[in-house]
């Protein structure tokens, strides 16, 4: 089955769209796209498993889809550090023993014990800086995902202040039963030798189970990452794509109604909406790093010949961008704005999207960039544009920052 007929169409495609966006719906902070999704339970499993490979699970609060990423390049930033990474699960698992509320000394407290008698992972020190910070962030993402709910939004940010600083503490509501969908590997974590064994899959044995392994791999990269590019395939998913690509684009395409670009680099789902990552969009980073895109679309285009753009002229481009946002903005993503802050900010951004890769010896552009560049000068910097993005000079004085 490669698409839906009929009268419940379009509801299945906006249901499948929603949790591909957001894999974990609750109740109580979508609960239109969570009634959807149990409207069409039975479909909708069906489709994520034969097609992708990935388990739903749905109840009267939740659905989960367990996303499994495929094999392939992977950006820093699309994850915490490894230090936020490990508190995360080790948060996850302190929640576990927690009452319906908790603060988060109560947390660190847990994390020391539990740190400290697990040799793996260094002992937490609710005494240092750097700890505290990584509990936070990762506390953080934990509210995103609603397994905890300040108390008092509007106080415990400055509480998470307070606590970074020494002193303080915060309030939370644990929902254990959000938390305890949350783990998505293949491979429970107590039977996984290390962390690169956690998103192993069974090994198939048969052609037919060989082919629906590759099929899944090249489905999940079409609906999860920015790009698939044809160079970061292995050799087989390659022959797959080239032989089944019409298929695998025409299942995405009536499954999600949307559209998919075929280039002879690869292919990526064009969507304004089925993205954790907009862009271009509404807010000063974005707004640099469309600059900057174009600008160094332009730079490779007056210099073929060059393998990457060395980090030297990509930060005289990015003055030239800072100077124009000076004119309306003093901060982005609140870091004072500077060539060298909307280098790291702009080039974080497109990394992201797989336009471009950071390499130690300069930036090197990738096949999707073209999509951004402009066909005349480049770092076409108006006041006409800044006002699509909210950053228009007369905003200057308000001092604003991007979030």
């Amino acid at each position: 089955m490669t698409a839906w007929n009929g009268p419940d169409a379009a509801e299945r495609q906006e249901a499948l769209r929603a949790l591909l966006a957001r894999p974990l719906l609750t109740r109580t902070h979508r609960p239109y796209e969570l009634a959807l999704v149990r409207r069409h339970d039975t479909a909708l499993r069906t489709w994520c498993e034969t097609q992708l490979g990935w388990r739903l699970h749905v109840d009267r609060d939740h659905a989960r889809l367990y996303k499994i990423p495929a094999p392939g390049p992977r950006h820093p930033a699309d994850a915490p550090t490894g230090r936020q990474a490990a508190l995360y699960c080790m948060t996850l698992a302190a929640l576990d023993d927690c009452d319906e509320q908790t603060v988060i000394t109560e947390l660190a407290q847990r994390i020391t014990v539990s740190t400290t008698a697990e040799p793996a992972v260094r002992t937490f020190d609710a005494t240092q800086y750097r700890d505290r910070a990584d509990l936070v962030a990762a506390i953080r993402l934990l509210c995103h995902q609603r397994v905890l709910t300040p108390e008092e939004r509007a106080e415990n940010a400055a509480y998470e202040r307070d606590y970074l600083a020494g002193t303080g503490n915060a309030l939370y509501q644990v929902h254990h039963a959000t938390a305890r969908l949350l783990l998505a590997s293949p491979t429970a974590p107590s039977q996984a030798p290390g962390p690169d064994a956690l998103l192993d899959a069974d090994t198939p044995h048969t052609p037919d189970a060989a082919q629906d392994h590759l099929r899944h791999r090249l489905l999940r990269r079409l609906v999860d990452d920015p790009v698939l590019y044809l160079d970061d395939l292995t050799a087989d998913e390659h022959t797959y794509y080239m032989q089944h690509h019409r298929d695998l684009i025409t299942t995405v395409e009536n499954a999600l109604d949307t559209r998919v670009e075929t280039r002879a680099e690869g292919a990526a789902v064009i969507d304004d909406t089925l993205t954790d990552l907009p862009f271009p969009h509404g807010s000063t980073r974005p707004y640099a790093a469309l600059a900057l895109a174009d600008a160094l679309w332009h730079e490779e285009a007056a210099h073929p010949r060059r393998r990457a753009i060395p980090h030297t002229r990509a930060l005289e481009l990015s003055q030239t961008i800072a100077d124009h946002l000076l004119h309306a903005v003093k901060n982005i993503n609140n870091r004072p704005v500077t060539a060298a802050t909307v280098l790291d900010e702009a080039q974080h951004y497109l990394a992201r999207l797989r336009l471009i890769d950071v390499l130690p010896t300069g930036i090197r552009l990738l096949p999707a960039l073209a999509r951004y560049r402009s066909t005349t000068a480049p770092a076409r910097l108006d006041a006409e544009q800044g006002l699509l993005y909210g950053i228009a000079p007369s905003t200057a004085d308000k001092d604003p920052h991007d979030h």
